[in-house]
């Protein structure tokens, strides 16, 4: 099933493809170019390259592709959606750190961007120090889904499935510490699970292997799952949401055969630490108005997600609280036991 936005075409889990001698020439041209004064007014005067942490056809890359069409428009200069996948987002979120603070590279993460300190000691580097937060983008809710070949037909169908099989059934995630894998962890805690945890270097391979039933659970973004329930290619369990997807009416939360149950993950973007406010700033205002179109909002409720722009100091702000709640369920469901 595709959806369409304004020549804009998002198949699934299908990668879309550009070509590679493009976005390696803007990328080249992005880290070539030499420094120059922003007071000037000429920015941007080439190509802003967009880091996405995860691969195409995943949840990431649908909001990022979203929002750099809006902006190229707006600011006259082509903002390029560069994915840079591996280590649950991380490799992506390491070069954004390590690029010129000149307001040429931005990144676009997830909520497990304030996890990987607790998964990964001795990182190289740190978040909050070597980033700033430009704005929020978008929150979507998870869908737990089953290959279509699974026989259950149902949240409490799969329960008394997996139940019935301790040890012998996997589930899929887009990478260690990241929503689709903390979802799924706290799934299995809830309900008393022995399931084995797959991860993958992002969601579009692991709903790959979902669909074929090379594993028979995943966690994964609405913006992933909600056009491949729809087309009948995986069976939806249930939304992570406390309320049911406008999308899918149908489908029930997962609290409502799991008590307790709910996540809430959202996207952001940020950029390099000692970038100019003057970029911080301008860069905000691109990304708020491209959240503010009509045709923007209705082509993330089509998919489940909600587009949510903020300040930077609200954002910050925001990043601070949730750090505080995803690591604590890094602790409580994804930690091996000492």
């Amino acid at each position: 099933m595709i959806a369409h936005f304004n020549g804009f075409s998002y198949r699934g889990i299908i990668v879309i493809r550009y070509v590679a001698a493009t976005v390696a020439s803007v990328v080249t041209l992005a880290g070539a170019a030499p420094a120059f004064s922003q007071s000037d007014g000429t920015y941007p005067n080439r190509p802003i390259r967009l880091i996405a942490v995860f691969p195409a056809g995943g949840s990431v890359d649908a909001v990022a592709r979203v929002v750099a069409q809006r902006m190229s428009e707006s600011l006259k200069q082509q903002v390029v959606v560069d994915n840079r996948a591996g280590a649950g987002g991380l490799v992506g979120v390491e070069i954004a750190a390590q690029a010129a603070p000149d307001g040429y590279t931005m990144v676009i993460a997830a909520n497990s961007i304030t996890t990987y300190e607790v998964l990964t000691p001795n990182l190289k580097f740190n978040y909050v120090r070597d980033l700033r937060p430009v704005s929020t983008v978008a929150s979507a809710p998870l869908v737990i889904c089953t290959p279509m070949s699974l026989p259950v037909k149902s949240g409490a169908d799969f329960l008394a499935y997996a139940r019935a099989r301790p040890g012998k059934l996997n589930f899929g995630s887009s990478g260690n510490g990241t929503s689709s894998h903390l979802a799924s962890e706290l799934f299995r805690s809830l309900a008393n699970l022995d399931m084995v945890h797959v991860p993958y270097k992002g969601a579009a391979p692991a709903i790959t292997d979902l669909i074929s039933g090379q594993v028979q659970m995943m966690s994964s973004s609405a913006l992933s799952m909600v056009p491949l329930v729809q087309g009948g290619r995986l069976r939806g369990l249930g939304v992570s949401s406390t309320k049911r997807l406008a999308v899918l009416p149908d489908l029930p939360t997962v609290a409502e055969f799991l008590p307790g149950y709910e996540l809430s993950p959202w996207f952001g973007i940020w950029l390099p630490a000692k970038t100019p406010d003057s970029i911080v700033k301008r860069l905000n205002v691109e990304i708020n108005q491209a959240l503010a179109r009509e045709d923007v909002k209705d082509f993330y409720a089509r998919q489940g997600a909600l587009p949510i722009g903020s300040s930077p100091e609200e954002f910050s702000r925001f990043i601070k609280a949730e750090a505080v709640k995803w690591q604590e369920l890094v602790k409580r469901v994804a930690m091996p036991a000492k």
